[in-house]
């Protein structure tokens, strides 16, 4: 379920700030059991270097992504530029999927 919340998570914050025509969410599983997720959009980008700690409160959400990912094993790759849209990529092991699984 950790990650349902986060992907809704990234949605919700294309609707409140990315003003996106257009809205991709790509989900891959590996051989292993390993799962990748692209939650993309065509919106207003912003720039991914203002998500360090001290920085504007307006980022707490991917920050709190963030930490809950790297707390599954996983990865959290975020590239955007203004007027470029953004891409979440997120990718998180087969024991976290399995542990998350069985915990739900």
């Amino acid at each position: 379920m950790p990650l349902f919340r986060i992907i809704q998570h990234g949605l919700n914050n294309i609707g409140q700030h990315a003003r996106a025509g257009l809205v991709l969410v790509r989900l891959t599983v590996d051989t292993a059991g390993g799962v990748a997720v692209s939650v993309s959009d065509n919106g207003s980008g912003f720039d991914p270097s203002h998500l360090g700690p001290t920085e504007r409160i307006s980022h707490f959400g991917l920050r709190q992504m963030r930490e809950r990912i790297l707390e599954l094993g996983g990865t959290l790759d975020i590239r955007s530029a203004f007027g470029k849209g953004a891409e979440l990529v997120i990718t998180l092991p087969a024991l976290a999927r399995e542990i998350n699984h069985a915990a739900g």
